[in-house]
């Protein structure tokens, strides 16, 4: 149900560079560049003080001999450990960190993490809950999804761009509320109110399978990806004045779509929904793919002459317009299901299996 370029800026989160924000929310297909080499060298009086720890005597004091370090001006500034083993932080304490990737370890405790001028960090599937150490930080980039944490109280005032808590227990925004923030993913976490989210600079919003049914926070938003997927959803008037180029929103009870007339959507997901018709649909002059799988919807013509290059559809519901989709030269995907794991067919693929009978339905 998540399109590819949503989750994978943390796969990245040391060795993008720390000039600037770290790689972010590339595509998933695209592999993580590869951690450079450290350059061991000897270290002035100066540089000495501050780092007792040799990087190979920090690899073995956390137990983590895949850990990767970079350094600059003679000072370790990033650590990568993912999926190490590492069940104590302590060895990291004083490092003048600003990225640190522990995701996938067994840590609890951030106290170490105190007073590091972090900037990037990613605890994904960790066991924190609390992040009191954090508080202060001048974190840009954090990311929290599949760890315990119920609250974001501790980062109130900071100045974060990247956020993801999917899949923690965090019941509450309220702590982002005013902060830069303009990629936000809450999957599967029990939010409900979108309310401190107003007025950032939002660019992705991925709220799948939350408590939330209020879009107004959203108004006058430039988005490019919203998925709302699974939620209490009905209402689309709040996004009349919003631009948004992926809209998803897949087994909610959304009937109205007018909302969205004449918007410069490119993808939009209308499975499960109580979508029927397809009028709203023709105004959308960019669409390029278009899912209306399990829906009341029966007729296509409204389609004609549109450049769809992707439609998922339920065969079986279609009265009329199957011809239309049939002779449409633009489309390059055609199935009845879409999901990331699953390669969707092609249209000859398609029309082959539906000549065939194979989806219960009469050839047009």
């Amino acid at each position: 149900m998540i399109s590819a370029p949503q989750k994978a800026w943390f796969q990245a989160v040391l060795w993008g560079g720390l000039g600037g924000a770290l790689v972010g929310c590339g595509s998933g297909d695209v592999p993580p560049p590869s951690p450079p080499t450290v350059t061991a060298s000897t270290p002035s009086p100066a540089d000495a003080a501050p780092q007792p720890l040799t990087i190979s005597a920090l690899r073995e004091r956390l137990g983590a001999r895949t850990a990767q370090f970079e350094k600059m001006g003679g000072k370790i500034v990033s650590a990568s450990l993912p999926d190490a083993g590492v069940r104590d932080l302590g060895p990291l304490t004083g490092l003048p960190l600003k990225a640190l990737n522990a995701s996938g370890n067994p840590i609890t405790d951030l106290t170490p993490l105190s007073g590091m001028p972090l900037k990037q960090l990613a605890l994904v599937k960790t066991q924190v809950v609390d992040l009191s150490p954090l508080a202060g930080m001048p974190l840009e980039e954090l990311a929290l999804n599949d760890s315990p944490v119920e609250s974001l109280g501790p980062l109130v005032g900071g100045h974060l761009s990247v956020v993801d808590i999917a899949g923690t227990r965090v019941n509450s925004l309220t702590p982002l509320s005013g902060q830069p923030i303009h990629s936000l993913w809450c999957e599967k976490a029990p939010i409900e109110s979108l309310a401190a989210i107003a007025g950032m600079p939002l660019t992705v919003l991925m709220c799948n399978d939350t408590l939330i049914s209020d879009l107004s926070p959203l108004q006058g938003m430039q988005l490019r990806e919203l998925n709302l997927c699974g939620t209490r959803v009905r209402d689309l008037s709040p996004l009349v004045d919003c631009s948004v180029q992926s809209l998803w929103l897949r087994n909610t009870a959304v009937a109205d779509i007018t909302p969205l007339t004449g918007k410069d959507l490119v993808s939009l997901d209308l499975q499960g929904t109580q979508v029927s018709d397809l009028k709203v649909v023709s105004s959308l002059g960019s669409l390029k793919r278009l899912n209306i799988a399990r829906t009341p919807i029966t007729d296509l013509r409204p389609l004609e002459g549109m450049a769809l290059e992707r439609l998922i559809l339920t065969p079986a519901s279609i009265k009329e317009g199957l011809d239309v989709i049939r002779q449409m030269p633009t489309m390059r995907e055609l199935d009845v299901q879409f999901e990331n794991e699953t390669p969707t067919r092609g249209p000859s693929d398609f029309w082959a299996a539906f000549d065939a009978g194979e989806f219960s339905s009469k050839a047009p």
